[in-house]
């Protein structure tokens, strides 16, 4: 037999009971109440032999006294308690416990809580309210004021036997307790209360009966066949009128002869609801939630929000809940930047700013632009919950976007080396292939990682107590050799870009371009240098962690947007100010002035050595000029250039 709250942590050494029992018994258990205990991931781990549920008995001598009835509300017993105990108090009657509301240092304490909230749940057939919920505060609200107004906290602590004690002699008005017929004698047994009439709670305690996973096929079959006698509706019937212990096969509380000695419309009254089942550690799960409650309700060192908040997040990988301000805030933004994203794109269609197209072609900056849109939206990753996928997605997405800013710049660095070559000829009519390719070889190499899983979850306890989950680099030879690799692949990326911007750095064809470039690619170096030793560190505290990161994607976002089109509309109204020349004539005389240096060249390039020959391109002032085609990404034609190490002449 196994505990109830332990499905997910043996369910690997359990055989699939649907292989070894009929459909029939299975389906008599598989109510919704006990699906959560029952099922992992689709697999029967085992069916209850026996359940315990909790109650609430009433006292009958002083409801009975007061004429006062079973209360069927929160507010109810409240009242009724209230004016109960004080009447007691008149007649000389101080002891009278108002209530026990079995709130231990034991597992007794989780069942309790999550009956408390589960009786507020907004109807009948809804799920346990989320920790995060209006539905949770209240609940623990209500229940620090039953402790306040009608009870204590020696009186919410009592375990086990205290409480069977108190309950044995009547000394208790109120009691929430499992049901036992032990300690019935002066109470009433009826469920337990719900913040509405007709909403109620109780705990489902108890054990399963599993098969050994490791033994034969043979054996196997033959402990089904133990399991459908132990659980055939006489055997239950038999257990429950001998052991008086509670049957999850709910069609027996039909049965006249046990409910002749049963109250079995209460059994079919009871509202059950389960325990995490789900959870690795519910030893830890279940010291950290009585811990947190504990501060809460009896040591005053938690807010009803911030205790609520340290339950959510012991068995939860969310990370920003996307109904929140923090969630609605992020979401705007992201939305923010995508519009004016958008928006910018349009503005180069218009006359207006028709000179964004002088040197790069509006395919390439609609790439541009959807890499803004990327890594604006990257704080839709910080939303909801967190998965070891979502890990590995975010990086590949944040780190595309970056290559859709970059790479644009690149592809026009290629097209303006200054020397006629086959490459600059096939990129200059193929640009948006070429765009592609880099992209697909980005794609293979970041989205190898979703294969990989270089990341895996982690557990993490903040300084206030609240326990998180975050992405975690793994350690290994394969991912450090995987690391190295895409280390190397952007290494020899930025140099190949500075030695570009170097050698076209005083072209006066793209020299807005060539700066702008350079500003963009040093930014991009510092800001993924911070991200990625953000991702490294362990994080501290979650909100921290996910606001730093976010933050760190709008400020990227926002410093390239600066770069890309406020500093390119600065230069060329500074520029246009400044020479008072349009683009079109500048390019026109570049061609000529070109034709005439290299007339004047003596063609010695065979005998200068390399790097005066690459000084000699970062001191070329004219690129040769090309089409002046308005839809194509260069406005210049390409002629041949050559140094022979000595001056250039300036015309």
């Amino acid at each position: 037999m196994m505990d109830v709250i332990h499905t997910k942590k043996f369910e690997k050494y359990a055989a699939d009971l649907k292989n070894y029992v009929s459909k029939e018994l299975i389906d008599n258990y598989s109510r919704k109440d006990f699906l959560n205990i029952i099922y992992y991931k689709g697999k029967v781990v085992g069916l209850p032999l026996k359940i315990d549920n909790a109650v609430l008995y009433s006292n009958k001598a002083l409801l009975d006294k007061y004429k006062k009835e079973i209360p069927k509300t929160w507010d109810d017993l409240i009242s009724t308690a209230s004016y109960i105990i004080n009447e007691e108090k008149k007649i000389g009657k101080n002891n009278l416990i108002g209530y026990m509301g079995h709130f231990p240092s034991s597992e007794a304490c989780v069942c309790s809580v999550l009956e408390f909230i589960y009786s507020f749940r907004d109807n009948v057939e809804d799920d346990l309210p989320s920790f995060l919920s209006t539905n949770a505060e209240n609940a623990l609200n209500k229940m620090m004021e039953i402790k306040e107004k009608i009870s204590s906290n020696d009186s919410f602590q009592m375990d086990d036997y205290s409480v069977g004690t108190n309950l044995f002699f009547g000394k208790a008005l109120f009691a929430k307790f499992w049901n036992s017929n032990v300690v019935n004698r002066y109470y009433y047994i009826s469920p337990l209360p719900g913040h509405k009439e007709g909403l109620s709670a109780s705990c489902i305690g108890g054990f399963l009966l599993i098969v050994n996973n490791r033994i034969s096929e043979e054996k196997k079959k033959a402990a089904g066949k133990v399991i459908e006698f132990l659980l055939s509706k006489e055997i239950q019937k038999e257990y429950m009128l001998n052991k008086e212990k509670g049957s999850a096969r709910y069609d027996i509380y039909n049965d006249e002869e046990l409910c002749s000695k049963f109250d079995c419309e209460l059994y079919k009254k009871l509202q059950h609801v389960a325990r995490p089942s789900d959870v690795d550690d519910y030893s830890g799960y279940s010291y950290e939630f009585r811990k947190n409650i504990y501060q809460f309700l009896y040591d005053n060192k938690l807010s009803t929000q911030k205790a609520l908040r340290n339950l959510h997040f012991l068995n939860s990988n969310d990370q920003i809940q996307f109904n929140s301000m923090n969630g609605y805030f992020v979401s705007l933004v992201s939305i923010l930047l995508i519009c004016i994203a958008l928006f910018s794109y349009r503005l180069i269609f218009t006359k207006k700013f028709q000179y964004f197209t002088k040197s790069m072609n509006k395919t390439l900056w609609f790439f541009q632009f959807l890499g803004l849109c990327i890594t604006g939206s990257y704080g839709f990753f910080m939303i909801g919950s967190l998965s070891v996928f979502q890990c590995s997605m975010s990086i590949v997405y944040l780190f595309m976007g970056s290559s859709f800013i970059i790479y644009p710049f690149v592809i026009l660095e290629i097209i303006y080396y200054p020397e006629i070559n086959k490459i600059s000829q096939y990129v200059k009519n193929h640009n948006v292939i070429c765009m592609l390719l880099l992209l697909l070889i980005d794609l293979f190499i970041y989205g190898s990682s979703l294969i990989m899983q270089p990341f895996h979850i982690e557990k993490f306890k903040s300084s206030d107590g609240m326990y998180f989950r975050a992405c975690v680099i793994n350690s290994g030879g394969r991912y450090y050799f995987y690391y190295s690799i895409i280390f190397l692949i952007k290494s020899f990326l930025i140099l190949s870009v500075f030695f570009l911007i170097f050698i076209e750095w005083n072209l006066q064809e793209i020299n807005s371009e060539i700066k702008i470039t350079s500003f963009v690619t040093y930014s991009n170096i510092l800001f993924l240098i911070i991200f990625s030793i953000i991702k490294v560190l362990h994080p501290s505290d979650l909100y921290n962690n996910l606001l730093i990161r976010w933050g760190l994607s709008v400020a990227y976002t926002i410093t390239n947007y600066v770069l890309i089109v406020i500093v390119r509309i600065y230069y060329q109204i500074y520029c246009s100010s400044k020479n008072g020349v349009n683009d079109v004539s500048f390019i026109r005389n570049s061609e000529i002035k070109r034709e005439e240096q290299s007339n004047t060249r003596s063609s010695s390039s065979n005998s200068q050595t390399i790097l005066s020959k690459f000084m000699g391109y970062h001191y070329l002032t004219n690129h040769p000029s090309v089409s002046t085609d308005s839809d194509s990404i260069i406005k210049s034609k390409v002629v041949a250039n050559d140094f022979s190490g000595q001056n250039i002449v300036q015309n």
